[in-house]
């Protein structure tokens, strides 16, 4: 009822610009072309109303849209994070079994952990794949999709029953990661709402296309970029001083953890890179 309300002045207007062309048609064919030029004045009238209408309700629809995607992501982020804390809790217990008393009790533990991990990583894939048919963010969804490969790697290990010191960075990085995605989404909800509140910005100017309404805004944007690149920084540092611990056996160039960390590491700057480019070039919009 609501939507046939809003459309239903568009198809007045329309039909009257169509009355008026039929008339500017029929001034023609009696040579009166001042009657004929008016009617056209006023068809195109009714036909720029009728526009300026139907953009109106395409920007309210979409902000709709925006606000209903935003909650919903939230909602999910938060609950990944909920259940994320819960498996570091138990990867927090399993780590201080000692490896003389892992039998087949603690690697049935891990299973279960890896399941539980791998499920998460589901519902982080399933968020990813929002973001992407959205395509207002470039940032947004590549922090997701780091976030998402972090959650295999997670699952991996626990498949393999590794709860050591590389295991529980990676989930401590997952839930910043996380929690920096439920703050950020909470604030540009705040920040959607006070803009709406405030109406329109004084001095009226052209109304956007309705379809330019971004998921984020671009300064969220390049915060999200700089908590990629923030992380970086941070896990290189942890590797950096895991090499210094001479009494750690995975503290070896040789460590096959080791290698495997920086060479995901360098493919996480080298997207970091690309996404910069993307930001810059404005593939964004």
């Amino acid at each position: 009822k609501d939507a046939a309300a809003q459309v239903n002045p568009i198809r007045k207007r329309i039909a009257n610009a169509e009355g008026l062309m039929r008339k500017a048609q029929q001034a023609l064919q009696q040579a009166k072309r001042d009657d004929a030029a008016e009617q056209m004045r006023e068809a195109e009238k009714e036909i720029a109303e009728a526009k300026k209408q139907l953009e109106e309700i395409l920007r309210q629809l979409r902000e709709e849209e925006v606000e209903r995607t935003l909650a919903m992501l939230e909602g999910r982020f938060r609950k990944m994070l909920q259940r994320q804390m819960k498996v570091k809790d138990s990867i927090e217990k399993l780590s201080k079994t000692a490896a003389e008393q892992r039998a087949t009790d603690f690697e049935i533990q891990t299973g279960k952990l890896s399941t539980e991990q791998n499920s998460i990583a589901t519902d982080a894939s399933r968020a990813l794949l929002l973001l992407r048919e959205d395509g207002s963010s470039v940032a947004f969804p590549a922090t997701v999709e780091e976030m998402h490969l972090d959650m295999l790697q997670i699952a991996a290990r626990l498949s393999a029953a590794k709860v050591g010191e590389f295991t529980f960075e990676l989930v401590n990085d997952v839930i910043g990661t996380l929690n920096y995605l439920v703050d950020a989404l909470a604030q540009t909800q705040k920040d959607n709402e006070d803009k709406n509140s405030a109406g329109p910005p004084p001095g009226g100017g052209s109304a956007p296309n309705p379809g330019d309404r971004a998921l984020v805004g671009k300064i969220a944007e390049l915060k999200m970029l700089r908590g990629l690149q923030d992380r970086i920084h941070q896990r290189h540092q942890r590797y950096a001083n895991t090499l210094d611990r001479i009494d750690d056996p995975a503290a070896t160039a040789d460590s096959p953890d080791l290698i495997a960390g920086l060479a995901r590491l360098a493919e996480k700057q080298l997207k970091l890179t690309r996404i910069a480019r993307d930001i810059v070039n404005e593939r964004n919009k």
